[in-house]
């Protein structure tokens, strides 16, 4: 019986603060393992069969991390149960069971996610905030065929035909959770205030989705009258200059037409590079590298002559634009 895979999934689903106890406990029941956070609930089969029984998350773990795969599961006085593995065995106290039906589950309607529906979640990504005030600058915006994120310096536009969207925010531990599984997506629900998903090992995870809208502001961005395609192209030998530089650099780049600069309290790296655009009267752009890399690791073509207006990027599926330091 081996119980170290089903905790691999739905591990991330089990809250680590001792706060409400509901939310610290792995639940087993119908040789299904769930845990929930309360923001999200995760279930996955166990694959044989198990007792019902409710078990503190923590020490579930470390009595299930250091045994090899179980052999039996025995019932002993009172309300505790031994894990035999092998020469070795361990001994849980079980929980008083609480009312585990209220706990919230996917509906029957699922369909098909796009096909790239998770590739686009993995390229929206670093564009999420996992600390900020608006609901907005903390999820991924699904819309119909693309997905939306942004935290406040950038915003960007991932291709995702089919994504099935109309607005939803979709948090980033949700996000951080789907990135994480191993097994193929292939069933997804999207309602006003919750989605769930299926992997193709049958467990699945619920989530409740932030409430708010993305900004019409930052939407209007996007639009053919604002757009602007990026002047320069990132070539390969520009990229590799500027993460020399980033390496060093502890908060600006500085970008000049022939150089790129990253200055740290001790000193400083400067790389030189093809010509590249400066902004009109001005010697160079400076940007914080924390927010520019992840724009430079993924586009073909940016604007850095736009600053300290917001610089355009994009690349084959993705679009957006990087604000730089006044």
């Amino acid at each position: 019986m081996d119980f170290k895979s089903p905790l691999k999934k739905i591990g991330k689903a089990l809250a680590r603060k001792d706060i409400v106890a509901e939310f610290t406990v792995y639940i087993i029941k119908n040789n299904k393992i769930l845990a929930t956070d309360g923001r999200l609930v995760a279930c996955c089969p166990l694959g044989f069969e198990c007792p019902d029984m409710l078990v503190p998350g923590d020490m579930f773990e470390k009595l299930i991390n250091r045994l090899d795969s179980i052999d039996d599961i025995t019932k002993m006085d009172g309300s505790r149960y031994t894990f035999k593995a092998g020469r070795s065995r361990g001994t849980i106290q079980v929980l008083q069971e609480f009312d585990t039906p209220s706990l919230p589950r996917p509906f029957a309607d699922w369909k098909e996610p796009a096909p790239d529906f998770v590739d686009a979640l993995r390229r929206a990504r670093p564009f999420i905030s996992d600390n900020a005030v608006h609901p907005w600058a903390m999820s991924v915006c699904l819309g119909k065929d693309r997905m939306l994120a942004t935290n406040n310096i950038v915003l960007a536009e991932v291709e995702c035909v089919g994504a099935g969207g109309n607005g939803q925010l979709l948090p980033f531990w949700a996000v951080d959770f789907i990135l994480g599984r191993d097994e193929e997506l292939d069933g997804i629900q999207i309602h006003p205030e919750h989605m769930s998903f299926r992997f193709d090992d049958g467990s699945w995870l619920r989530t409740q989705l932030l409430i708010g809208e993305f900004p019409a502001v930052v939407l209007k961005m996007l639009t053919p009258e604002n757009w602007k395609p990026g002047t320069h192209e990132l070539t390969n030998d520009w990229k590799e200059a500027y993460a020399q530089v980033a390496g060093v650099a502890e908060t600006s780049i500085e970008i000049y037409k022939d150089k790129i600069v990253g200055r740290s309290e001790k000193g400083y790296l400067e790389a030189e590079v093809d010509e590249t655009p400066v902004p009109t009267g001005s010697e160079y752009s400076s940007w914080a590298v924390r927010y520019l890399t992840p724009v430079i690791e993924q586009a073909d073509w940016w604007a850095p002559d736009s600053f300290p207006q917001p610089a355009s990027f994009e690349a084959d599926g993705i679009r957006g634009f990087v604000v730089g330091r006044r």
